[in-house]
């Protein structure tokens, strides 16, 4: 008999998923997104179960146990099921786009990417904004509070991610932010390159992070 979930470890101790035994989980986006409700209940129960991993994974969001891409046999140890029952569900939640892979296939949560961009960010400016990080005393005084640029950058930033959102498409969006965990100057070169051009549209955006993002390759 297969061992309960919450028993087993699944990452690596002092990873950032041991510190944060809890993840955020908005009942009513489960149950309105059109995704998950063209699923069974089977294979909405495994999605909540992957979820469960790719919280403890790292990256964040992605399914992998200890750096990994679990088979279907792992999978099915761990929930329980026949792996022939595994590999069918899985199926079905591909079937409706309820994930995205990866390049090298590796299942990906989309909205915990998106979550965990929006912490790290977060994060970040809380240590600037607390004196967490090393800031020299010459410019301590500027850190007191966000200027009228780095709002203007923030502001930028936001409408950058919602327009490659709205014109790149989710699958697509995943994959760009990535791409741009690993390079994460490609963002601010994408902006200034694009943004600030007259006339310059979300699809400019797009077009303009695709070439920055062969460049990087």
């Amino acid at each position: 008999m297969s061992r309960p979930i919450a028993c087993l470890r699944l990452s690596a101790p002092g990873d950032g998923a041991m510190r944060r035994p809890w993840f955020k989980f908005y009942t009513c986006d489960w149950r309105a997104d059109p995704a998950l409700r063209s699923c069974s209940v089977a294979a909405r129960g495994l999605w909540i179960d992957f979820l469960t991993i790719m919280h403890e994974a790292t990256p964040y969001g992605h399914l992998l146990i200890n750096g990994k891409v679990p088979s279907y046999y792992q999978i099915s140890q761990i929930v329980g099921l026949d792996y022939r029952v595994v590999k069918n569900l899985v199926a079905e939640l591909e079937r409706n786009s309820v994930f995205t892979r990866t390049t090298t296939s590796t299942i990906t949560s989309r909205r915990m990417l998106r979550d965990e961009a929006k912490r790290q960010r977060g994060q970040e400016f809380a240590k600037r904004r607390w004196g967490d990080l090393p800031i020299a005393p010459e410019t301590r005084k500027k850190e007191r509070g966000p200027t009228e640029a780095s709002k203007r950058k923030i502001k930028a930033r936001q409408k950058w991610e919602n327009d490659l959102l709205a014109h790149a498409g989710e699958e697509r969006f995943a994959e760009l932010m990535e791409v741009l965990a690993a390079h994460p100057e490609l963002l601010d070169r994408a902006t200034a390159a694009e943004l600030r051009k007259p006339g310059s549209g979300a699809m400019a955006v797009v077009i303009g992070l695709k070439r920055l993002r062969e460049t990087a390759q």
